[in-house]
């Protein structure tokens, strides 16, 4: 049977009588699959974001990976759609609760069963996971939550200095989980927001300046002094750091034929909640090598757990390229680690 998400916001006018409450309007929204709202928030704008689920693929929905997707909805004052994400793998993916944040993007919190696509990091069966957005839903993070169990969130806050907390259950044992009561025990967890972060951009015209029509560059080191501490770009350009106050540098840590086209970093924070999410990294090829870049994007590496990894070429030269690629254990990996 059918379900469709179905919008119905309290916008009633107040009377001395509730019974003559009257509907200002209402909104459908999904395609020919089930369709779920699960939270709706009023916005700044005067709008309302909606979150839940959708296993539909066609109607308002795009971006579908299959089995159940988190389905985030932004929506005017009106009721009228202004855009739409789905996000998750190719398993189910559930979501639960989502608020504003004080940037303006969103956060949101549910579970997912998948290990792909969006997804990383998952512990196995079902994990807590949490997603942050952007103002215009792009994807700036992501984090998998729990053991070998069923972990599962069902709300979630920013608290006053800019973190998260999150209240679900858990039945794990391990993991993320300690000290687990038998059988599901509430779960509850404090997240760290970062505070330092930028995006890395393939800068085509060579001006330093993440111009709107240029794409991003995942999978790319970036080293956070003193330390040092490194990260990856995600697949959608960002990298992420958390540092206490002091002095720091943020710089790109060249490739084989890369090079940065933005200087390195340097600034001071005077507190935690001090967030600098401004440095970009600017980066290019040397465009007298014709260079097929192959570059592996992985998520954390835990003790006992499967660690996946994304493999990714382009074609950065100009011919034609065929062969084989090998991998190989680098001097950097015992550094990361």
């Amino acid at each position: 049977m059918k379900a469709i998400l179905f919008i119905l916001p309290v916008l009633l006018y107040t009377t001395t009588m509730l019974g003559q409450m009257q509907i200002q309007w209402q909104k459908c929204l999904g395609g020919t699959s089930e369709d779920m709202a699960k939270s709706i928030q009023q916005t700044t704008d005067g709008g309302y974001i909606v979150a839940g689920y959708t296993g539909s693929n066609n109607g308002d929905v795009s971006g579908y990976h299959g089995s159940g997707d988190f389905w985030v909805v932004k929506i005017d004052a009106g009721g009228n759609l202004q855009w739409q994400k789905c996000l998750g793998g190719t398993n189910s993916d559930i979501a639960v609760s989502i608020q504003q944040t004080a940037d303006g993007g969103y956060v949101v919190a549910g579970y997912t069963v998948s290990t792909d696509g969006d997804v990383s990091g998952n512990h196995g069966n079902n994990d807590l996971w949490v997603v942050k957005l952007d103002a215009g839903g792009n994807l700036q993070w992501q984090k998998c939550l729990g053991g070998s169990g069923h972990d599962l969130a069902y709300s979630i806050q920013q608290t006053s200095n800019g973190d998260y907390v999150v209240a679900g259950n858990t039945n794990s044992t391990n993991g993320d989980v300690s000290v687990n009561h038998g059988n599901n025990d509430f779960w509850i967890v404090k997240l760290i927001e970062p505070n330092i972060s930028g995006i890395m951009f393939l800068d085509e015209n060579l001006n330093g300046i993440n111009d709107s029509n240029e794409p991003v560059v995942a999978g790319h080191l970036v080293k956070l002094e003193p330390g040092p501490h490194y990260t990856y770009t995600n697949n959608d350009g960002y990298y992420y750091f958390r540092a206490d106050t002091g002095n720091y540098s943020v710089s790109y840590i060249q490739q084989p034929y890369w090079y940065a086209t933005t200087p390195i970093y340097n600034f001071s924070l005077d507190s935690v909640g001090h967030i600098i999410d401004t440095l970009d990294i600017g980066v290019h090829t040397r465009t007298s090598v014709n260079d097929v870049a192959v570059y592996i994007t992985g998520s954390p590496t835990r003790v006992g757990f499967q660690t996946h990894y994304w493999l990714t070429y382009k074609n950065w030269g100009t011919v034609n390229a065929s062969g084989t690629v090998r991998c190989k254990h680098g001097e950097m990996f015992h550094t990361i680690l």
